[in-house]
């Protein structure tokens, strides 16, 4: 008979819950990625939004710097009229000053900066948050944030139970 392993964790209100299996599918290294990256207006980073999806991205970014500039990372096909170069983009950021916000999707990340008109803000397509640079904590009131060097403690205790060797970022 083998040993049954697990490991256990206990939520923020207290109930109990276990892992007694988990799985990870690795993909082939691809040969070329190809990044565009281009300046656009809010209608036509809207109407691209489909059709740069349709490509299955390897990574899709959003920059909001007094307007958008997408950065689209794929394997094969192309992206008319934008810059392209080869490799992922890079992000170079500093945590202060910045918020981690909840948004959705690219509509409700657009409906962001029109309200609050950040100093800078950054939206990855599939993580539902984005990172938010103000000077004023106040103007993110009504929607879920929370600094982005105050990583919730419940991240920090799966992080610990999970990824103990520290593989994971």
């Amino acid at each position: 008979m083998g040993i049954f392993k697990w490991k256990s964790l206990v939520g923020s209100k207290g109930l109990l819950g276990g892992f007694s299996q988990a799985s990870m599918k690795l993909y082939p290294r691809p040969h070329k990625v190809v990044t565009f990256t281009k300046r656009v207006e809010t209608q036509e980073l809207v109407n691209l939004y489909g059709k740069i999806i349709a490509h299955n991205p390897l990574a899709f970014l959003v920059e909001y710097d007094n307007g958008f500039r997408f950065h689209v990372s794929l394997i094969e096909g192309e992206i008319e009229s934008a810059e392209r170069y080869e490799g992922v983009p890079v992000v170079e950021d500093n945590d202060k000053g910045s918020y981690m916000v909840k948004t959705e999707d690219l509509s409700s990340f657009i409906q962001l900066t029109d309200r609050i008109k950040p100093i800078y803000a950054y939206y990855i397509h599939g993580v539902k948050w984005s990172k938010v640079y103000t000077s004023d904590e106040s103007e993110l009131e009504g929607v879920e944030h929370y600094p982005s060097n105050d990583v919730p403690r419940i991240v920090g205790r799966l992080k610990l139970i999970l990824d103990r060797w520290n593989v994971l970022v």
